[in-house]
């Protein structure tokens, strides 16, 4: 039974996921690492919205750009939560990515916290 309950108390950004995000799991993992990084341990992370601009760099290679609003849920203390706006900017390489052997190398350029 106490398996059952910890697993249950587990923060959802242990799972390295973003509720509600269209992006692959391995970009998920790279944002939710960057923000426990600058802006601390969260127990749930929401997606709200994302823009992206894709930039030509040469013969038909893309890379991506993406600036991505979240909302980032911080228990305090029991049924005590604060809630932050974070903005990431992160990228997308055209390149092998050889610690993760898959094409497309993802990376994150900046992180803003701010509570609301």
């Amino acid at each position: 039974m106490k398996i059952i309950l910890a697993a249950f108390f587990v923060p959802f950004m242990a799972l390295g996921s973003i509720q509600g995000s269209p992006f692959s799991s391995r970009h998920q993992e790279v944002i939710t690492k960057a923000v426990e990084i600058d802006c601390g341990a969260a127990f749930q992370l929401n997606y709200l919205s994302h823009s992206q601009i894709d930039e030509r760099v040469d013969q038909g290679i893309i890379d991506t750009r993406f600036r991505t609003k979240l909302e980032m849920i911080v228990r305090v203390d029991q049924g005590v939560f604060d809630f932050y706006r974070v903005v990431v900017h992160s990228s997308y390489f055209s390149q092998f990515d050889h610690a993760q052997k898959d094409w497309g190398h993802y990376s994150v350029d900046s992180v803003t916290c701010e509570l609301q």
